[in-house]
Protein backbone atom coordinates (compact mmCIF):
# COMPACT_ATOMS: atom_id res chain seq x y z
CA UNK A 1 0.00 0.00 0.00
CA UNK A 2 1.41 3.23 -0.93
CA UNK A 3 2.27 5.00 2.02
CA UNK A 4 2.73 8.57 2.12
CA UNK A 5 4.37 10.22 5.12
CA UNK A 6 5.21 14.11 5.61
CA UNK A 7 3.93 17.22 7.02
CA UNK A 8 2.21 20.19 5.54
CA UNK A 9 2.68 23.77 4.71
CA UNK A 10 -0.57 24.62 2.71
CA UNK A 11 -3.68 26.69 3.71
CA UNK A 12 -5.92 25.16 1.88
CA UNK A 13 -6.94 21.24 2.53
CA UNK A 14 -7.34 20.73 -0.70
CA UNK A 15 -6.75 17.02 -0.86
CA UNK A 16 -8.66 14.08 -1.28
CA UNK A 17 -9.25 9.98 -0.55
CA UNK A 18 -9.31 7.87 -4.17
CA UNK A 19 -9.21 4.64 -5.32
CA UNK A 20 -7.23 4.24 -8.30
CA UNK A 21 -6.72 0.67 -10.44
CA UNK A 22 -3.20 -0.22 -10.98
CA UNK A 23 -2.79 -3.68 -13.13
CA UNK A 24 -6.42 -4.74 -12.14
CA UNK A 25 -5.88 -4.74 -8.63
CA UNK A 26 -7.20 -1.90 -6.41
CA UNK A 27 -4.39 0.41 -4.74
CA UNK A 28 -5.20 3.46 -2.39
CA UNK A 29 -3.63 6.89 -3.42
CA UNK A 30 -3.38 10.02 -1.74
CA UNK A 31 -4.25 13.10 -4.28
CA UNK A 32 -4.60 16.32 -5.05
CA UNK A 33 -8.12 17.82 -5.99
CA UNK A 34 -8.77 20.12 -9.27
CA UNK A 35 -12.14 19.88 -10.56
CA UNK A 36 -15.05 22.52 -11.01
CA UNK A 37 -16.35 25.02 -13.58
CA UNK A 38 -14.24 28.13 -14.51
CA UNK A 39 -15.07 31.16 -12.65
CA UNK A 40 -13.18 34.56 -12.40
CA UNK A 41 -12.61 34.45 -8.51
CA UNK A 42 -10.38 31.31 -8.67
CA UNK A 43 -6.73 31.13 -6.85
CA UNK A 44 -4.93 28.93 -9.06
CA UNK A 45 -2.12 30.54 -7.99
CA UNK A 46 -2.88 30.51 -4.44
CA UNK A 47 -2.93 27.84 -1.65
CA UNK A 48 -6.34 28.79 -0.47
CA UNK A 49 -9.98 27.55 -0.15
CA UNK A 50 -11.80 28.11 -3.86
CA UNK A 51 -15.11 27.70 -4.89
CA UNK A 52 -14.20 26.48 -8.59
CA UNK A 53 -12.32 23.80 -7.31
CA UNK A 54 -14.62 22.08 -5.37
CA UNK A 55 -15.94 19.65 -5.62
CA UNK A 56 -13.52 16.57 -6.51
CA UNK A 57 -13.75 14.69 -9.54
CA UNK A 58 -11.74 11.90 -10.62
CA UNK A 59 -9.21 12.25 -13.86
CA UNK A 60 -11.24 11.97 -16.95
CA UNK A 61 -10.89 9.24 -19.19
CA UNK A 62 -9.02 10.68 -21.95
CA UNK A 63 -5.99 11.02 -19.95
CA UNK A 64 -6.32 7.08 -18.19
CA UNK A 65 -3.66 4.90 -19.33
CA UNK A 66 -2.48 1.75 -16.99
CA UNK A 67 -3.75 4.04 -14.53
CA UNK A 68 -7.46 5.14 -13.82
CA UNK A 69 -9.35 6.33 -10.75
CA UNK A 70 -12.46 4.22 -9.36
CA UNK A 71 -14.07 7.51 -8.53
CA UNK A 72 -15.29 8.65 -12.54
CA UNK A 73 -17.37 11.38 -11.09
CA UNK A 74 -17.90 13.74 -8.26
CA UNK A 75 -16.63 12.30 -5.08
CA UNK A 76 -18.38 11.71 -2.05
CA UNK A 77 -17.91 14.27 0.54
CA UNK A 78 -16.77 11.77 3.19
CA UNK A 79 -13.52 11.14 1.03
CA UNK A 80 -13.60 15.09 -0.04
CA UNK A 81 -11.93 17.99 1.70
CA UNK A 82 -11.86 20.57 -1.08
CA UNK A 83 -14.68 22.30 1.14
CA UNK A 84 -12.41 22.77 3.89
CA UNK A 85 -12.31 26.18 5.33
CA UNK A 86 -10.10 27.02 8.17
CA UNK A 87 -12.99 28.47 10.32
CA UNK A 88 -14.20 25.37 9.95
CA UNK A 89 -14.17 22.41 12.16
CA UNK A 90 -10.58 20.82 11.86
CA UNK A 91 -12.00 16.66 13.06
CA UNK A 92 -15.17 17.18 10.76
CA UNK A 93 -12.82 18.04 7.51
CA UNK A 94 -10.20 15.62 7.80
CA UNK A 95 -6.56 16.27 5.75
CA UNK A 96 -5.03 12.55 4.82
CA UNK A 97 -1.84 12.73 5.88
CA UNK A 98 -1.00 8.99 5.51
CA UNK A 99 -2.64 5.26 5.26
CA UNK A 100 -2.31 1.84 5.95
CA UNK A 101 -4.32 -1.63 5.58
CA UNK A 102 -4.79 -4.60 7.25
CA UNK A 103 -7.63 -7.38 5.54
CA UNK A 104 -10.48 -5.68 4.85
CA UNK A 105 -9.51 -2.25 6.72
CA UNK A 106 -8.08 1.20 6.00
CA UNK A 107 -6.32 3.29 8.56
CA UNK A 108 -6.24 6.98 7.97
CA UNK A 109 -3.97 9.35 10.13
CA UNK A 110 -5.97 12.68 9.17
CA UNK A 111 -4.40 15.40 11.13
CA UNK A 112 -7.07 15.57 13.87
CA UNK A 113 -8.41 12.90 13.41
CA UNK A 114 -7.81 9.07 12.31
CA UNK A 115 -10.45 6.93 10.64
CA UNK A 116 -11.05 3.39 10.32
CA UNK A 117 -12.60 2.03 6.62
CA UNK A 118 -13.88 -0.83 5.74
CA UNK A 119 -12.68 -1.65 1.96
CA UNK A 120 -12.67 -5.22 1.49
CA UNK A 121 -16.22 -5.99 0.31
CA UNK A 122 -16.13 -3.16 -2.34
CA UNK A 123 -12.70 -1.22 -2.36
CA UNK A 124 -14.06 1.18 -5.09
CA UNK A 125 -16.44 2.76 -2.56
CA UNK A 126 -15.12 1.56 1.00
CA UNK A 127 -17.35 3.13 4.09
CA UNK A 128 -16.03 4.58 6.66
CA UNK A 129 -17.13 3.06 9.92
CA UNK A 130 -15.01 4.35 12.85
CA UNK A 131 -12.51 7.21 14.04
CA UNK A 132 -10.57 8.62 17.10
CA UNK A 133 -11.63 11.93 17.29
CA UNK A 134 -8.32 14.72 18.69
CA UNK A 135 -10.41 16.25 21.35
CA UNK A 136 -12.00 13.04 22.58
CA UNK A 137 -8.89 10.66 22.83
CA UNK A 138 -7.60 12.07 26.19
CA UNK A 139 -3.88 12.14 25.04
CA UNK A 140 -0.84 13.80 26.79
CA UNK A 141 0.68 16.81 24.80
CA UNK A 142 -0.86 18.95 21.75
CA UNK A 143 -2.45 21.86 23.09
CA UNK A 144 -5.47 23.87 22.19
CA UNK A 145 -3.97 25.39 18.69
CA UNK A 146 -3.00 21.58 17.75
CA UNK A 147 -4.22 21.53 14.13
CA UNK A 148 -2.57 18.21 12.83
CA UNK A 149 -2.24 15.78 15.75
CA UNK A 150 -2.20 12.37 13.72
CA UNK A 151 0.77 12.25 11.01
CA UNK A 152 1.72 9.00 10.48
CA UNK A 153 -0.40 5.51 10.91
CA UNK A 154 0.95 1.85 10.30
CA UNK A 155 -0.68 -1.61 10.74
CA UNK A 156 0.17 -5.19 10.55
CA UNK A 157 -1.12 -6.54 7.53
CA UNK A 158 -2.36 -9.65 9.63
CA UNK A 159 -4.45 -8.28 11.80
CA UNK A 160 -6.55 -5.59 11.73
CA UNK A 161 -7.56 -5.11 15.38
CA UNK A 162 -5.20 -2.77 15.87
CA UNK A 163 -3.45 -0.06 14.24
CA UNK A 164 -0.61 2.59 15.64
CA UNK A 165 -0.63 6.39 14.91
CA UNK A 166 2.26 8.76 14.74
CA UNK A 167 1.76 12.31 16.34
CA UNK A 168 2.73 16.06 16.25
CA UNK A 169 2.99 18.13 18.87
CA UNK A 170 4.13 15.76 21.70
CA UNK A 171 1.70 13.49 20.89
CA UNK A 172 4.28 10.50 20.45
CA UNK A 173 3.04 7.02 19.60
CA UNK A 174 0.00 6.23 20.25
CA UNK A 175 -1.53 2.30 20.00
CA UNK A 176 -5.62 1.84 18.57
CA UNK A 177 -7.46 -0.53 19.66
CA UNK A 178 -10.36 -1.66 16.70
CA UNK A 179 -11.43 -4.84 17.97
CA UNK A 180 -14.89 -3.20 17.73
CA UNK A 181 -14.34 -1.42 14.26
CA UNK A 182 -17.04 0.88 14.60
CA UNK A 183 -15.78 1.99 18.15
CA UNK A 184 -11.75 2.32 17.86
CA UNK A 185 -10.21 3.34 21.20
CA UNK A 186 -6.85 4.59 22.25
CA UNK A 187 -4.94 1.57 23.93
CA UNK A 188 -1.59 3.24 24.49
CA UNK A 189 0.57 6.29 24.37
CA UNK A 190 4.09 6.67 24.73
CA UNK A 191 4.03 10.66 24.69
CA UNK A 192 6.92 13.34 24.11
CA UNK A 193 8.32 14.45 20.77
CA UNK A 194 6.92 13.89 17.04
CA UNK A 195 6.49 10.81 15.16
CA UNK A 196 5.95 11.37 11.25
CA UNK A 197 6.44 7.47 10.08
CA UNK A 198 6.17 3.93 11.13
CA UNK A 199 6.09 0.29 10.17
CA UNK A 200 4.21 -3.10 11.65
CA UNK A 201 5.09 -6.43 11.40
CA UNK A 202 4.93 -9.79 12.75
CA UNK A 203 7.81 -11.31 14.25
CA UNK A 204 8.70 -14.72 16.39
CA UNK A 205 4.70 -14.87 16.83
CA UNK A 206 4.04 -11.56 18.41
CA UNK A 207 2.72 -8.30 16.67
CA UNK A 208 5.37 -5.36 16.83
CA UNK A 209 5.26 -1.61 15.86
CA UNK A 210 8.51 0.33 15.37
CA UNK A 211 8.26 4.61 15.11
CA UNK A 212 10.45 7.69 14.44
CA UNK A 213 10.50 9.76 17.30
CA UNK A 214 11.92 13.29 16.83
CA UNK A 215 12.47 15.80 19.10
CA UNK A 216 11.82 13.68 22.29
CA UNK A 217 14.05 13.03 25.56
CA UNK A 218 16.10 10.34 23.10
CA UNK A 219 15.33 10.66 19.22
CA UNK A 220 15.54 7.57 17.20
CA UNK A 221 13.22 4.37 16.39
CA UNK A 222 11.73 2.58 18.78
CA UNK A 223 10.21 -0.96 19.09
CA UNK A 224 6.45 -1.80 20.69
CA UNK A 225 4.60 -4.78 21.69
CA UNK A 226 1.34 -4.66 20.28
CA UNK A 227 0.62 -8.20 21.52
CA UNK A 228 1.35 -6.83 24.98
CA UNK A 229 -0.50 -3.66 24.36
CA UNK A 230 -3.33 -6.41 23.40
CA UNK A 231 -3.86 -7.05 27.18
CA UNK A 232 -4.17 -3.72 28.56
CA UNK A 233 -7.56 -3.58 30.00
CA UNK A 234 -7.77 0.30 30.50
CA UNK A 235 -5.64 3.10 28.20
CA UNK A 236 -2.29 3.24 29.81
CA UNK A 237 0.12 6.41 29.29
CA UNK A 238 3.88 6.42 29.86
CA UNK A 239 6.93 8.34 28.39
CA UNK A 240 10.00 6.87 27.14
CA UNK A 241 13.17 6.34 27.53
CA UNK A 242 13.37 8.90 30.06
CA UNK A 243 10.41 8.46 32.52
CA UNK A 244 9.17 5.06 34.22
CA UNK A 245 7.55 2.31 32.87
CA UNK A 246 4.03 1.89 33.31
CA UNK A 247 2.99 -0.27 31.03
CA UNK A 248 4.31 -3.44 31.06
CA UNK A 249 6.05 -5.30 28.21
CA UNK A 250 5.14 -2.82 25.29
CA UNK A 251 7.88 -0.45 25.25
CA UNK A 252 10.69 -2.36 23.76
CA UNK A 253 13.28 -0.06 23.34
CA UNK A 254 15.85 1.74 20.88
CA UNK A 255 16.46 0.14 17.60
CA UNK A 256 20.60 1.09 16.88
CA UNK A 257 21.54 4.18 18.19
CA UNK A 258 21.67 6.91 15.44
CA UNK A 259 18.68 9.43 14.99
CA UNK A 260 16.01 8.69 12.38
CA UNK A 261 13.40 10.29 10.33
CA UNK A 262 12.00 7.89 8.02
CA UNK A 263 11.53 3.84 8.82
CA UNK A 264 10.28 1.00 6.51
CA UNK A 265 10.92 -3.24 6.41
CA UNK A 266 10.42 -6.31 5.25
CA UNK A 267 10.27 -9.56 6.80
CA UNK A 268 12.68 -9.36 9.72
CA UNK A 269 14.69 -6.59 8.50
CA UNK A 270 14.13 -2.59 9.03
CA UNK A 271 15.15 -0.14 6.54
CA UNK A 272 15.97 3.58 8.46
CA UNK A 273 17.71 6.70 7.78
CA UNK A 274 17.87 10.27 9.54
CA UNK A 275 17.06 12.55 6.55
CA UNK A 276 18.19 15.87 6.53
CA UNK A 277 21.09 14.71 8.85
CA UNK A 278 22.89 13.51 6.19
CA UNK A 279 24.16 10.18 7.91
CA UNK A 280 23.04 7.99 5.33
CA UNK A 281 20.79 4.84 5.91
CA UNK A 282 20.90 1.69 8.00
CA UNK A 283 18.96 -1.62 7.99
CA UNK A 284 18.70 -4.10 11.51
CA UNK A 285 17.48 -7.75 11.25
CA UNK A 286 15.15 -7.48 13.94
CA UNK A 287 13.97 -11.34 14.69
CA UNK A 288 14.21 -10.46 18.10
CA UNK A 289 13.27 -6.70 18.72
CA UNK A 290 14.60 -6.83 21.85
CA UNK A 291 18.13 -7.19 20.71
CA UNK A 292 18.31 -5.98 16.89
CA UNK A 293 21.14 -6.45 14.98
CA UNK A 294 22.66 -4.11 12.19
CA UNK A 295 23.81 -5.17 8.93
CA UNK A 296 24.23 -2.33 6.98
CA UNK A 297 25.57 1.02 7.40
CA UNK A 298 25.44 2.78 4.21
CA UNK A 299 26.11 6.74 2.26
CA UNK A 300 27.35 7.86 5.58
CA UNK A 301 27.31 11.82 4.84
CA UNK A 302 24.25 11.48 2.18
CA UNK A 303 20.64 13.09 2.98
CA UNK A 304 18.72 10.13 2.67
CA UNK A 305 15.07 11.73 2.89
CA UNK A 306 12.78 8.07 2.44
CA UNK A 307 13.47 4.22 2.33
CA UNK A 308 11.76 1.46 0.98
CA UNK A 309 12.42 -2.15 1.29
CA UNK A 310 11.17 -5.18 0.00
CA UNK A 311 12.19 -9.14 -0.50
CA UNK A 312 11.76 -10.58 -4.32
CA UNK A 313 12.57 -13.98 -4.54
CA UNK A 314 15.82 -14.82 -2.70
CA UNK A 315 16.71 -11.18 -3.66
CA UNK A 316 16.49 -8.32 -1.05
CA UNK A 317 16.31 -4.90 -2.38
CA UNK A 318 16.48 -1.24 -1.12
CA UNK A 319 15.24 1.99 -2.47
CA UNK A 320 16.80 5.31 -1.01
CA UNK A 321 15.48 9.49 -2.18
CA UNK A 322 18.24 11.51 -1.55
CA UNK A 323 18.26 15.22 -3.07
CA UNK A 324 17.17 14.84 -6.39
CA UNK A 325 17.63 10.94 -6.75
CA UNK A 326 16.26 8.12 -6.61
CA UNK A 327 18.48 4.74 -6.34
CA UNK A 328 17.89 1.08 -5.76
CA UNK A 329 20.43 -1.29 -4.03
CA UNK A 330 20.54 -5.08 -3.92
CA UNK A 331 21.29 -5.79 -0.06
CA UNK A 332 20.53 -9.86 -0.41
CA UNK A 333 24.25 -9.72 1.48
CA UNK A 334 22.60 -8.93 4.72
CA UNK A 335 21.01 -12.42 4.75
CA UNK A 336 24.45 -13.33 5.76
CA UNK A 337 25.51 -10.76 8.46
CA UNK A 338 26.87 -7.08 8.36
CA UNK A 339 27.43 -6.21 4.77
CA UNK A 340 28.63 -3.13 2.36
CA UNK A 341 26.17 -2.38 -0.50
CA UNK A 342 27.63 -2.32 -3.84
CA UNK A 343 26.72 0.51 -6.62
CA UNK A 344 23.30 0.80 -7.36
CA UNK A 345 21.37 -1.43 -9.36
CA UNK A 346 19.72 1.23 -10.40
CA UNK A 347 19.14 5.03 -10.27
CA UNK A 348 17.30 8.04 -11.96
CA UNK A 349 17.53 11.79 -11.17
CA UNK A 350 13.81 12.83 -10.13
CA UNK A 351 12.72 15.89 -7.92
CA UNK A 352 11.32 13.39 -5.00
CA UNK A 353 11.56 13.39 -1.53
CA UNK A 354 9.11 10.10 -0.51
CA UNK A 355 9.17 6.79 -2.05
CA UNK A 356 7.10 3.66 -0.43
CA UNK A 357 6.54 0.08 -1.95
CA UNK A 358 3.53 -1.82 -2.34
CA UNK A 359 2.51 -4.84 -4.32
CA UNK A 360 -0.86 -4.83 -6.87
CA UNK A 361 -1.31 -8.49 -6.33
CA UNK A 362 2.11 -10.04 -7.20
CA UNK A 363 3.19 -7.16 -8.57
CA UNK A 364 5.84 -4.76 -6.84
CA UNK A 365 5.71 -1.23 -7.22
CA UNK A 366 7.94 2.00 -5.48
CA UNK A 367 5.46 5.08 -5.06
CA UNK A 368 7.99 7.75 -5.20
CA UNK A 369 6.47 11.82 -4.75
CA UNK A 370 8.31 15.25 -4.19
CA UNK A 371 6.52 14.66 -0.38
CA UNK A 372 3.70 16.62 1.46
CA UNK A 373 6.12 19.63 2.10
CA UNK A 374 4.98 20.45 -1.20
CA UNK A 375 1.49 19.92 -1.40
CA UNK A 376 0.57 23.27 -3.36
CA UNK A 377 1.60 21.90 -6.37
CA UNK A 378 1.43 22.37 -10.26
CA UNK A 379 2.72 20.94 -13.32
CA UNK A 380 2.22 17.62 -14.87
CA UNK A 381 3.91 15.10 -12.44
CA UNK A 382 5.29 15.16 -8.85
CA UNK A 383 4.82 11.43 -8.27
CA UNK A 384 5.50 8.10 -9.82
CA UNK A 385 4.57 4.59 -9.79
CA UNK A 386 7.14 2.48 -10.86
CA UNK A 387 6.51 -1.51 -11.95
CA UNK A 388 9.95 -3.09 -9.97
CA UNK A 389 9.78 -6.30 -11.00
CA UNK A 390 12.85 -5.87 -12.78
CA UNK A 391 14.80 -3.74 -9.92
CA UNK A 392 16.93 -3.04 -12.62
CA UNK A 393 14.56 -1.57 -15.15
CA UNK A 394 12.19 -0.28 -13.13
CA UNK A 395 9.14 1.21 -15.44
CA UNK A 396 6.64 4.25 -14.66
CA UNK A 397 2.80 3.22 -15.57
CA UNK A 398 1.89 6.87 -14.98
CA UNK A 399 -0.31 7.68 -18.00
CA UNK A 400 2.18 10.13 -20.23
CA UNK A 401 -0.93 11.55 -22.26
CA UNK A 402 -1.85 15.24 -21.69
CA UNK A 403 -5.03 16.99 -22.79
CA UNK A 404 -5.23 20.83 -23.63
CA UNK A 405 -8.36 22.11 -21.29
CA UNK A 406 -8.96 26.16 -21.15
CA UNK A 407 -5.90 26.55 -22.63
CA UNK A 408 -3.70 24.74 -19.90
CA UNK A 409 -1.71 21.18 -20.96
CA UNK A 410 -3.13 18.70 -18.39
CA UNK A 411 -1.73 15.63 -17.19
CA UNK A 412 -3.30 12.83 -15.31
CA UNK A 413 -1.48 13.36 -12.29
CA UNK A 414 -1.33 17.03 -12.96
CA UNK A 415 -5.26 17.39 -13.09
CA UNK A 416 -5.07 16.94 -9.36
CA UNK A 417 -2.62 19.52 -8.66
CA UNK A 418 -4.30 22.57 -6.28
CA UNK A 419 -2.48 25.08 -8.05
CA UNK A 420 -2.91 24.09 -11.99
CA UNK A 421 -6.14 25.58 -13.92
CA UNK A 422 -9.58 25.16 -12.98
CA UNK A 423 -10.56 21.75 -15.01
Amino acid sequence: MPHIPGSTVCSSRSRSLSATVVGGATAFLLSMAVPAPTLAQCFPDQCLFSTCHFPARGVPSALWGQLRPMDTGTLPGNRDSTDFIESNNWEDNPYWHDLDTAGAYLFTAAGNTSEVWEVGGNPGSPSRIGRVRWSAAGLEGGSDHTLDAFRAVTAVPSNPDFYVLGGDEEIGTVIVDTTRKAFPVVRYQNWGGKSFDAHAATLGGQDYAFTVLEGGVVSGLFAYNLTAADQLLVTCTERLPGGSSACPGVFVGRIGTERASSVAGSGDYLISAGGILASGFRIHRVSNPGNPVEVMDALAGVAIRDVALWQEGASTFAAVVSAGLLRIYDVSCIQSGFCAPGAPVWSQSLSAKRVSFSRSGSIPFLYVAQGKEDECQGGLQNEWLFNVSNPTAPVDISPQGTQVINGESVSYWGWYYRLNGVH
